[in-house]
């Protein structure tokens, strides 16, 4: 989650917003401004990166993503980012 309004404009890592579509899928949809308190899948190659702060406000999208600060009980119908099978993903 942003502590702080991130701007990815030309950062060699990429942030996303995700979409449960159709109950079916997730979809990513990349954001360059990333509002504080907004959640975000981050894909990047190992390392280290400055995302600097943004001089610009963003504004909040159409996110599924949840912070999840505590155990939680899936029911079936949530997607959790692990390392599966098929590699990275929401399974």
């Amino acid at each position: 989650m942003a502590e702080f309004e991130l701007d990815f404009t030309g950062a060699e890592a990429e942030a996303f917003r995700a979409q449960v579509v159709g109950g079916k899928y997730v979809h990513l949809e990349p954001v360059t401004i990333v509002p504080k308190g907004e959640v975000v899948v981050v894909k990047a190659a190992q390392g280290e990166y400055e995302i600097p702060a943004a001089v610009e406000w963003g504004e909040a999208g159409d996110n599924d993503l949840k912070v999840a600060d505590a155990d939680i009980t899936a029911d079936g119908t949530q997607y959790i980012l692990a390392n599966g099978e098929d590699g990275v993903g929401f399974y």
